[in-house]
């Protein structure tokens, strides 16, 4: 009779760890970050996206459409003394751009037009930065999401923009 008892405890037991295990080597499926977007991020890195689209809302901020990644290690960035502009120099082939003194006018392929210099509607190729002493602190702030991260618009020069390891950068043509 104990033996039966033991027998039957030890069963079940063999079956709960096994069931255990079954569940614990089930294959997980991949998690997006954020809001379903999957930004994959390397902490050793700068990353910066440029967007192809035009944004004209937060809320048409499309973190599906279409960007251009570029990075590089964050050894060779942290100490640059221009910012974006050594970024996007060391970039193989290097990002073209242009600085009018105030603000850009093109950066990569995307480019502020005669049209949209003369519009009544202001354009302007906005940064946006994950690093919080970079980040516009005014009430008028652009807050964009990218993923799971939450980036803020810069409103310093390009030469006092700084790098963290694992930063993230994107800029985007916004229509204010």
């Amino acid at each position: 009779m104990k033996l039966n008892k033991f027998l039957v405890t030890l069963v079940v037991i063999i079956l709960c760890v096994g069931c255990f295990a079954l569940v614990g080597c089930k294959k997980k499926e991949a998690q997006p970050s954020g809001d379903n977007y999957p930004v994959v991020q390397d902490t050793a890195k700068v990353n910066v996206y440029i967007a192809n689209e035009v944004i004209t809302t937060q809320q048409e901020f499309d973190q599906n459409g279409t960007f251009a990644k570029y990075s590089c290690e964050y050894d060779s960035i942290k100490n640059a003394e221009e910012g974006l502009l050594t970024f996007f120099d060391m970039q193989d082939p290097k990002i073209e751009y242009t600085f009018n003194g105030s603000y850009y006018e093109k950066v990569g392929s995307i480019v502020i037009s005669d049209t949209e210099k003369n519009s009544s509607d202001i354009y302007r190729i906005t940064v946006f930065t994950t690093i919080k002493a970079d980040q516009d602190t005014t009430a008028s702030a652009k807050i964009i999401k990218y993923g799971n991260y939450t980036l803020v618009n810069t409103n310093k020069a390009y030469d006092e923009l700084t790098f963290e390891e694992g930063c993230l950068y994107v800029i985007a043509k916004v229509k204010y």
